[in-house]
């Protein structure tokens, strides 16, 4: 390798990729306290969202024009089933505002029989 080129390289250093801050997407949450608090809700993203798939999902939807709105809803019925429903939805930002018009969303729920509040 050339001086000159070993000079430039100095220079450049690192790819950008590696100085790059990590992304982060903002989050709203619109959930039942008695069922998940902020903290909680807070974990789940980051226990579930990987840098490397964060990193995937900025390419698709950068987090300047997307946000992401979670939802935890349900109670006990008269049966003493416990039902929840999970809702996730990736809305568009305007500016620091979410705009609740969301492009995709997913649901999921689950039921837990002769359940008590405190499980």
């Amino acid at each position: 390798m050339h001086a000159s080129q070993l000079v430039a390289a100095s220079f450049l250093g690192p790819s950008s990729a590696a100085l790059a801050a990590p992304v982060a997407f903002q989050t709203v949450d619109h959930s039942s306290a008695a069922l998940i608090d902020a903290a909680m809700v807070q974990a789940v993203w980051k226990e579930h969202l990987s840098e490397k798939f964060t990193q995937r999902l900025a390419h698709l939807n950068p987090p300047g024009r997307w946000a992401f709105i979670s939802q935890v809803e349900g109670g006990i019925n008269d049966g003493k089933t416990c039902v929840v429903t999970a809702r996730v939805a990736l809305a568009p930002r305007s500016g620091s505002t979410v705009v609740f018009a969301p492009a995709k969303m997913a649901t999921t729920f689950d039921a837990l029989p002769y359940a008590t509040p405190a499980q």
